[in-house]
């Protein structure tokens, strides 16, 4: 299916018995074994495990491919040329029907230990990772990998996996008489914007809704986006709304954050927190495939682009990937930056509420209504006018 070349290693389909004798030979390998399994490591009985696996990678997976070594042609003693390609191990991505409504998968990946420290396992992950968001659409991979397992961390955190949580001691113990977390992981970056030297990566709980809640602390950022009065919010209550909508209503939502410097080993002090950008739809507006757009950018990094680089691109993922019919956005009278930028993407003017706002001086303002549906979308790319989405 896929080959690099630079390794000698390739990922083909997975072709039943054959492969299932392998897969079931590394269960039985006892090293291996202990990093993939939650209970006591027993012998899995052959038959039952293969059934088992065979309607998991027939029915559960989005992907599943072998990983073996790209043969090499040699001559036997009659001079026939012979293809001979080594069973390195395997890798793929899982679903349940509930998680595939949320196009969310689990990554698993597991190699014989003769081939550990080559490289591999990091060229594979980051492969089948881009291969997931760019052409299976998929909204979240997640991850367990087991405390201890220091080598596997390493190469999830080299891919762009940070840590979501961790289940304390919910690792039987293993021999040692140790009981062991379980740790919990998904990648950080979803899309990246390298001339912008900004990426879209998944929202992380309280590390993001602390800078959302200083984000309404703010008194210039709080008056483009609060219907009433500008006042301080309950912290632990904004948090809670946040995450129960972020949970249960958003189609897409994504943090923006700077680029790490590629040539830095160390990236954590040098990534700024950007703002977020979000889908938002009821059940009701999900039967009609609608949803609400939102956006708010720190106010030090207004005027870069990146307020319309970021807009054009979920309005094309919207579109493109979520089969969208209808995108709406409300924005206040005077807010003529965001007006422009969301005139530039494409949104046209529905309607006006007036005098629908209340503001702190005892004024009202309008609340202005803009939309755009697929009908608009075709019509700008029929016309050329594209929107230049930064890859």
């Amino acid at each position: 299916m896929f080959d690099f070349p630079e390794l000698g290693i390739r990922l083909r389909g997975f072709q039943g018995d054959k492969d299932l004798d392998q897969i079931l030979a590394m269960h039985q390998d006892r090293e291996l074994r202990s990093l993939d399994s939650l209970g006591y490591v027993v012998p899995p009985f052959p038959t039952k495990f293969k059934e088992d696996f065979r309607k998991a990678v027939e029915n559960n997976a989005e992907i599943f491919c072998v990983i073996e070594s790209i043969p090499e042609s040699k001559e036997d003693a009659e001079g026939s040329a012979q293809e001979k390609a080594e069973w390195i191990g395997f890798v793929g991505l899982f679903a349940s029907p509930e998680r595939r409504l949320l196009r969310e998968s689990t990554f698993g990946i597991s190699l014989w230990k003769k081939y550990w420290n080559r490289g591999y396992g990091t060229v594979v992950t980051k492969f089948i990772v881009k291969y997931a968001f760019d052409s299976l659409f998929m909204h979240r991979i997640k991850l367990q990998v087991f405390e201890g397992n220091d080598r596997a961390i390493a190469v999830y955190q080299r891919c762009g996996f940070v840590l979501e949580g961790r289940e304390r001691k919910a690792l039987r113990p293993i021999g040692d008489g140790v009981w062991k977390d379980i740790i919990n992981m998904a990648p950080l970056t979803m899309f990246d914007f390298p001339k912008l030297g900004i990426r879209l990566r998944g929202f992380q709980g309280e590390r993001d809704l602390d800078q959302i809640v200083a984000m309404h602390n703010d008194r210039e950022i709080a008056a483009l986006v609060s219907v009433g009065y500008v006042v301080p919010p309950a912290p632990n209550k904004l948090k809670e709304e946040y995450q129960k909508v972020i949970e249960n209503s958003t189609e897409i939502f994504c943090i923006i954050e700077s680029l790490p410097d590629p040539k830095s080993k160390s990236t954590a002090k040098e990534v700024e927190w950007i703002g977020f950008v979000g889908l938002y739809a009821n059940p009701d507006e999900r039967k009609r495939r609608e949803s609400a757009y939102t956006i708010s950018l720190w106010r030090k990094f207004w005027d870069k682009g990146y307020g319309t680089a970021v807009t054009k691109f979920i309005i094309a993922y919207a579109f493109d990937s979520l089969f969208m019919h209808r995108i709406k956005l409300s924005v206040f009278e005077g807010n003529d930056r965001a007006v422009a930028v969301y005139k530039n993407c494409g949104f046209v003017l529905e309607g006006r509420q007036r005098k629908a706002l209340r503001t702190s001086d005892g004024g009202w303002k309008d609340i202005i209504n803009m939309g755009m549906i697929i009908d608009d979308w075709t019509e700008l790319n029929d016309k050329d006018r594209g929107l230049n989405i930064e890859s």
